[in-house]
């Protein structure tokens, strides 16, 4: 039996700090996936009933999500949403009692 003390095998894995998503990045998101032109969830949904590779839908995805966060109407809307948020968030502390 081979000895595995030393092989990394044992070691916890170390968790990966995800990503928060902005509102407007995830209503983007959501907007691109129900287009009903392009029927992303539709397609999906009839890929994993088909137990079928959905990669290619993934990309898909991922390409036209990252032009939309280019976009010049996405980032105005983002930067509004940041800006209320914070907004938001100072008022919250404004009003608190000591």
């Amino acid at each position: 039996m081979a000895d595995k003390s030393n092989d990394g095998s044992h070691q916890p894995r170390k968790s990966k700090k995800e990503r928060v998503w902005t509102n407007a990045e995830m209503k983007y998101l959501a907007l691109e996936l129900a287009e009903e032109k392009k029927q992303l969830v539709v397609r999906l949904e009839t890929l994993a009933l088909k137990k079928s590779s959905n990669n290619q839908v993934f990309e898909e995805i991922s390409k036209d999500f990252e032009k939309l966060l280019l976009s010049d109407e996405f980032k105005e809307e983002n930067e509004r949403a940041n800006l209320l948020d914070l907004l938001s968030r100072k008022s919250v502390q404004e009003t608190r009692p000591l």
